[in-house]
């Protein structure tokens, strides 16, 4: 059985795929990676399986741009998500999970503020989207998510509350876990 990941700006999603032809690299692609590509190579070398990380990334977006788009959020990138979510599902994979790092963006202006609110509404989406797509997800809930917590950078309230905000979702959700990064120093 093999694995592929998906990543969307820094949303992560396993995917378990029966008929998947290809396979976790160390060869470069020519496409940049990020630190999802050693959190996959991690868990491989874990025996987690084999990995394809398919990244749609887009780096210095505020959370908005990822949410379904209304009047508070602009969804700018929703339907990049949306064709990953559906397309997968249809080449026969299934969604196994989520891992979001986003957020630094946010502690700019005072949309630091909704943070926490959009946090809880793009999950509970993604989950919903994920689940209506997959004919073997009985509970959108049961979709595990790990939240990256922001790091040492930025430093400034409006990211302090932000962190805040993600440790608040990982404890709230049974099926959402954190993984705390601030004590890997600025420049990592």
């Amino acid at each position: 059985q093999y694995v592929r990941c998906f990543a969307s700006h820094f949303v992560l999603s396993w995917l378990e795929c029966s008929r998947s032809k290809q396979l976790f690299s160390s060869k470069p692609s020519g496409r940049m990676f990020g630190h999802e590509f050693m959190f996959s190579k991690s868990l491989v070398s874990k025996g987690f399986g084999d990995f394809a990380v398919h990244k749609v990334a887009v780096g210095g977006k505020k959370i908005e741009e990822f949410m379904k788009p209304s009047e508070s959020a602009s969804g700018t990138y929703w339907s990049k998500i949306l064709n990953t979510i559906h397309g997968k599902i249809e080449n026969g994979d299934t969604w196994a999970g989520i891992v979001w790092h986003q957020g630094s963006q946010n502690s700019w202006d005072d949309s630091y503020k909704e943070y926490g609110k959009n946090l809880d509404t793009l999950m509970s989406e993604l989950r919903l989207e994920m689940c209506e797509a997959d004919a073997g997800c009985s509970d959108h809930l049961q979709i595990p998510i790990i939240v990256v917590q922001n790091g040492f950078w930025p430093q400034n309230f409006s990211a302090d509350v932000i962190r805040e905000a993600q440790e608040a979702f990982a404890m709230n959700d049974p099926r959402a876990a954190l993984v705390r990064t601030k004590d890997l120093g600025r420049f990592f």
